[in-house]
């Protein structure tokens, strides 16, 4: 999924950065083993090489995660290891880190061993606009006009991105058609940063940049001061590295996140007028706003202003900020930045349109129609991969620590996005092997209903306090409130208390699997819970049921004849 992004310029405030932060490269980059990356392309066989030039040469190779789901990679590995190109293969990784968008190539780690440097990315199936312009493939049909025209517009996007989608524009010095790849959708990214540079602050007046090493100047006007940034990320455990982090390196909130002035918040509520008013709870209000760009573009934008600045408030606001700066996934809501004023704290996120599933669920909006099953096995589906996302897919184990349909958003097209990361926490290294997290007595957080036995018992946290509150959710997708107690959902069957909206509606083999998972979830041991990568494959199938079992059935009710009671 592409998100749309609106960024601004970010003012430095030292209150706020007092903490000691991870650098960027410590939190946003993975580094591979070398006997990995060797296992990867057959100890770097010969014909797994599919470039070289520049840096090093580039290898195909395939690398596997969880031991089942195989990833196809790029590797560079680089020739030589002078000063002149560890700084290049350095420069390189601290720039694509940082960088996110639909037509960069992503970058998924490093191996930094002190006899081999590699950096490997996504793969790129249809190779360089150069491979396609000059038919090194014979077998590959030319290109058409209208394909030319939407890479040229792809490379254009990207090139925007570096100029003006940044805290600090971006030169990337070596725009030429072998820079300009092209994924298995014909999507067009921009390669090789190697000796790419970062110029002045976006929202500073642009300058020349001087270049001593050649001789010449680079000089790259801003012609758009519009920022758009479609963010598409695929999360790995990360490994800090010792010999790429003793350079200093800017703080992640410093290079990610940006700071909004209050009188432009102010006005972009009408002064936090309270017909802007979207959402609340007693200890923030939720407003619509409308920010101005340039005087022409607006963005409508949440804006979650603080009801009190007490000592554990601005805690839990500075820990999502935090937090939120570094997570990038479609189902993970975007923050677009803060306001950290001596009087207000407030955060600023993209608008969902949708609201919440708490909404749709009991109808709070009774315009809308009743969600259907397959509009509810949906949202569930979007929510686990985020879920597991927080869970395997950054350098830390997330714990969220209060799933409920009120922190499950919906955007303009109903994709699911996980909000309200006040209360989580960072667990242990993702690669390491997962070991419980106590929380002290007053560490308590969460909402009645949706938290897993064990912290009521003993304040042991792990993510499967996660998935048990998720398991709540998927019940309650099916029964709203009905059964969220425990001691209902032991003594009544699901099927007797099934929204009456869905009655009718559910397949019984889809039926069979989404119990399954639910009550799986439900588990009272922790250990019997399944991962999230688990749940959100069973939904996936109980989708695909669904699916199936509608093209059969056109016409008739289903009907569910089992009785289903969660001890």
């Amino acid at each position: 999924m592409f998100i749309k992004y609106l960024g601004f310029c970010c003012l430095k405030d030292k209150s706020s950065s007092q903490r000691q932060y991870p650098t960027v490269i410590e939190e946003l980059c993975h580094q591979f083993l070398l006997d990995d990356l060797k296992k990867s392309t057959k100890n770097f066989d010969e014909n797994q090489i599919i470039g070289s030039g520049g840096l090093g040469i580039v290898y195909k190779g395939s690398l596997q995660h969880n031991g089942v789901t195989e990833c196809t990679i790029a590797i560079k590995q680089i020739c030589g290891i002078t000063e002149k190109e560890l700084k290049e293969f350095k420069n390189e990784i601290e720039l694509l880190c940082q960088l996110r968008h639909p037509n960069l190539v992503t970058l998924l780690g490093f191996c930094d061993h002190e006899d081999e440097k590699n950096i490997v990315y996504e793969y790129m199936d249809n190779g360089s606009l150069h491979d396609l312009l000059y038919c090194r493939d014979v077998k590959k049909e030319s290109l058409t006009w209208k394909q030319r025209l939407k890479i040229c517009i792809g490379a254009a996007y990207g090139l925007h991105y570096l100029h003006t989608g940044a805290k600090r524009t971006i030169f990337h010095c070596d725009i030429t058609p072998y820079k300009i790849l092209l994924d298995r959708n014909m999507v067009a990214k921009l390669s090789d940063f190697r000796i790419s540079l970062k110029g002045p602050h976006y929202a500073s007046k642009p300058k020349p940049k001087t270049i001593s090493n050649d001789g010449f100047k680079v000089l790259l006007e801003m012609v758009s001061r519009i920022r758009i940034m479609f963010i598409k990320y695929l999360g790995f455990c990360c490994s800090k590295h010792t010999s790429l982090s003793r350079r200093q390196y800017p703080t992640v909130i410093e290079e990610l996140c940006h700071q909004f002035l209050l009188d432009d918040l102010r006005k972009s509520t009408n002064n936090f007028d309270e017909k802007q008013i979207v959402g609340s709870s007693s200890f923030h209000s939720v407003y619509k706003g409308s920010l101005q760009h340039n005087g022409v573009n607006e963005c409508t934008v949440a804006i979650k202003r603080m009801h009190a600045n007490t000592e554990n408030k601005v805690k839990e606001f500075k820990n999502e900020i935090e937090l939120l700066c570094q997570l990038r996934h479609p189902n993970v809501v975007t923050l677009l930045g803060f306001c950290y004023h001596k009087e207000e704290k407030i955060t600023v996120y993209e608008y969902m349109n949708n609201g919440c599933l708490h909404d749709h669920l009991y109808r709070s909006n009774v315009k809308r129609e009743p969600l259907t099953w397959k509009e509810r096995l949906k949202i569930c589906i979007g929510a686990a991969y985020g879920l597991h996302y927080l869970h395997t897919g950054a350098k830390r184990t997330i714990f969220h620590r209060d799933i409920t349909p009120y922190q499950i958003l919906l955007d303009s097209n109903m994709v699911t996005k996980l909000a309200d990361f006040r209360f989580s926490l960072k667990g242990p290294h993702y690669a390491s092997k997962p070991k419980p997290k106590t929380i002290s007595n007053d560490g308590f957080k969460g909402t009645y209903g949706y938290v897993a036995p064990e912290i009521l018992e003993n304040n042991i946290l792990t993510e499967k306090c996660d998935v048990y509150s998720f398991g709540v959710v998927l019940l309650e997708v099916v029964c709203k409130d009905k059964l969220k107690d425990v001691e209902k959902r032991q003594k009544h069957p699901v099927e007797k208390n099934i929204d009456p909206n869905l009655k009718g509606k559910i397949a019984p083999e889809c039926w069979v699997v989404f119990m399954d998972i639910t009550e799986r979830c439900l588990m009272f041991d922790p250990n019997e819970r399944p991962a999230m990568g688990e749940v959100e494959v069973q939904l996936e199938l109980a989708l695909s049921l669904q699916e199936e079992a509608d093209m059969r059935n056109t016409s008739d009710d289903y009907t569910l004849s089992s009785m289903t009671v969660l001890n």
